[in-house]
């Protein structure tokens, strides 16, 4: 694989990064707008450390970058529960956002997994 486009979690977290700016387009308002702020910065970290792994040349800077795309997985699944707790969320966005975050975290770790087992071998 040469771009990470191809990558099946590169999609799936730039899907997901498109449904939070459809369901966060309407402008907060001012108690809210910091939240929203955290929501698509972790959002858009997701699929940004992905796509720096690739421009990496160290097997070592690759995992440290997917980990990173994992903590900020993490980081946005916590955003979500508090928007969700606020009643910044509707229970359909929540539950539709939290649901395809934790299929990218999977991804994720089964990648990661993959690449710890490969590096091990050799």
């Amino acid at each position: 694989m040469q771009h990470c486009q191809e990558l099946a979690v590169w999609s799936k977290s730039r899907g997901l990064l498109a449904a939070l700016f459809k369901i966060t387009e309407v402008a907060p308002d001012s108690e809210c707008e910091n939240l929203v702020n955290m929501l698509r910065k972790n959002c858009i970290a997701i699929p940004a450390n992905i796509a720096r792994s690739f421009g990496c040349g160290s097997m070592g800077e690759q995992h440290r970058l997917m980990h990173n795309s994992l903590a900020s997985a993490e980081k946005f699944e916590h955003d979500l529960e508090c928007a969700h707790d606020k009643h910044y969320l509707k229970n359909k966005d929540f539950n539709l956002l939290f649901r395809e975050t934790g299929k990218i975290k999977n991804m994720l770790v089964a990648m990661l997994n993959d690449t710890t087992q490969s590096h091990r071998k050799n």
